[in-house]
């Protein structure tokens, strides 16, 4: 088979896609299209796929996405693929919309996260309307969580016979090799060093863009009140911080200006963040699959997050992690407050989380059952 993946963003590719290309590049032609900008990764690449570089529009300006599906239309009927392969709101409407138009026979869309969730009135309804043409263009549709699979399907965006979790859920599982619970102690002493945090300070971590919808703006509330309240508590927070509407200004310069509150930038090495971590807090509003929970489970670190379904999904609804009310800053900090102190419950937690991850998302078994669903296409 001939089988094409397409991504706006390379380092998708390189964090979420590429075990999927592993899982079939053997036995198939795979080839690999994307806006590339890291030459290393595109090198390492293609020791196992074509790789293309196909500038895609990121947004919905109608101008540039007519000119994305006219190049891309041309690419796919001069490739003649078995089945193409997209994600991301944008990228995902212009793949369908050229697949269509070549006669791709398989169109699949990966939809991990539901981007019109966070909108309201009228963008929210045009939003829910391209999600809702992106899906009826696409053959099949693979949820990284059965929250919003089943969210999707009773609003009517999805039908339900086009759908499938693989496994559990998750883009593609995880790496037990990189996530490897033996090295950390090694990860934890090697990150802490570096930022010069103390091996007996208690670390709460956040790792994602540093971003309103990510609930930044509720973590920095929360440790602002315990971090005064014992100084043995650090925050650790890794990401990159995309621009920043919408952030509390206050507390983001407080923040900035505190030696226990560190902030990391971007990092290509999240498991040993997770590692160095005693718990990741992650109060979100729109999330496709917890994903960040479950590596930080690989590592034996228990989560905090938004009551939001995929998040409560990916710690089984309060069983292998607590969550707090969408929004509250307040309810977030109870939880942070009760569970830190409870070492014995942060202990048991983290244990928990990590045989589910081991017994539920390893990514030989993820990568199994997806090969299994695209051979099953045919």
């Amino acid at each position: 088979m001939k089988i094409c993946y397409i991504t706006v963003l390379d380092r998708v590719i390189k964090y979420f896609v590429k075990p999927h290309v592993n899982s079939v590049c053997e036995e198939n032609e795979v080839t690999c299209i994307s806006n590339f900008t890291d030459e290393k990764f595109r090198e390492e690449l293609e020791q196992e796929a074509k790789t293309v570089d196909i500038k895609i529009s990121r947004n919905v300006n109608p101008i540039n996405l007519i000119k994305s599906i006219i190049k891309l239309t041309k690419f796919f009927k001069k490739e003649k693929f078995d089945i193409i392969q997209y994600t991301g709101p944008s990228t995902s409407l212009i793949c369908s919309i050229a697949g269509k138009r070549a006669k791709i026979k398989k169109r699949v869309y990966c939809l991990w996260g539901v981007r019109y969730e966070g909108f309201n009135g009228i963008k929210r309804s045009i939003f829910k309307f391209l999600e809702k043409k992106t899906c009826k263009l696409s053959t099949n549709v693979i949820f990284d969580s059965e929250s919003n699979r089943d969210f999707l399907i009773g609003e009517g965006v999805v039908d339900s016979n086009k759908t499938r979790v693989i496994s559990k859920g998750s883009a593609c599982g995880i790496d037990t090799n990189v996530f490897d619970i033996n090295k950390k102690e090694e990860y934890k002493k090697t990150v802490r060093d570096k930022y010069q945090i103390p091996s007996e300070a208690f670390v709460f971590g956040y790792l994602g863009r540093v971003s309103q919808e990510k609930g930044i703006n509720e973590f920095l509330y929360a440790i602002k009140q315990i971090t005064q309240e014992d100084e043995n508590v650090y925050a650790l927070i890794v990401g990159f911080i995309e621009n920043e509407v919408g952030l509390d200004k206050q507390l983001l310069e407080w923040a900035r200006n505190e030696k226990r509150v560190i902030f990391t930038g971007r990092q290509d090495n999240p498991e040993m963040f997770y590692a160095s971590f005693n718990m990741f807090v992650f109060p979100s509003y729109r999330e496709g699959f917890g994903g960040g929970v479950v590596q930080a489970g690989a590592l034996a670190v228990p989560s905090i997050v938004s009551d939001i379904g995929p998040l409560k999904e990916s710690i089984r609804y309060g069983e292998l992690g607590r969550y707090c009310r969408l929004k509250d800053s307040d309810s977030l900090l109870e939880e942070m407050r009760n569970l830190y102190k409870d070492k014995n419950t942060l202990e048991k937690l983290g244990q928990d989380m990590l045989n589910y991850v081991q017994q539920n998302f390893d990514m030989k078994l993820w990568t199994q059952e997806y090969k299994q669903y695209l051979l099953d296409m045919e």
